[in-house]
């Protein structure tokens, strides 16, 4: 239950971040952080990563339904596995995924907010959520390579809890 509990911090920290954003931003405005590198955007993205589906009316839906089905799966892993680092890293891929789902749901679209500029190139708008989906995914790929054992561990439920 913990591993749950840490998901729903996670998904209130990504919520909290992108109300204040909608509270106080008005839409595709932004403010400067470090003036050429860091931003502070209000952007609703309607599709998923650099906007894919964005254009289809329909993009929403079948993205909502994959953070639905993904997050369902990723529950069931957090309470099956028996592999404390499995748990951790899937919980924060697991709320990265919840988060951005609240916000299809609600908003039929997601808010990003956090901008970078390097040079003339400007990276794809992102929030809180889609930066967990990523830590976690990458430290899921660093446990997978460190450790043959890693995904090994679903039968067991035991004292790792």
């Amino acid at each position: 239950m913990a591993w749950l509990l840490m998901v729903f911090i996670l998904v209130s920290a990504d919520q909290i971040s992108k109300i204040l954003i909608r509270i106080n931003l008005d839409k595709n405005s932004a403010v400067v952080v470090v003036d050429n590198f860091i931003y502070i955007s209000h952007r609703i993205n309607r599709g998923a990563a650099w906007s894919i589906l964005a254009d289809k009316d329909w993009g929403i839906y079948v993205l909502a339904s994959i953070s639905f089905i993904a997050s369902c799966l990723m529950i069931y892993l957090i309470l099956r596995s028996g592999n404390r680092r499995f748990k951790a890293v899937v919980s924060v891929i697991c709320a990265g995924s919840v988060g951005n789902l609240i916000d299809r749901v609600l908003f039929k679209g997601v808010t990003d907010f956090l901008e970078l500029h390097f040079g003339n190139y400007v990276f794809p708008t992102f929030n809180v959520a889609d930066s967990l989906i990523v830590c976690g995914t990458i430290a899921m790929v660093i446990f997978m390579i460190a450790d043959k054992n890693f995904l090994s561990d679903f039968e067991s439920k035991g004292e790792n809890n």
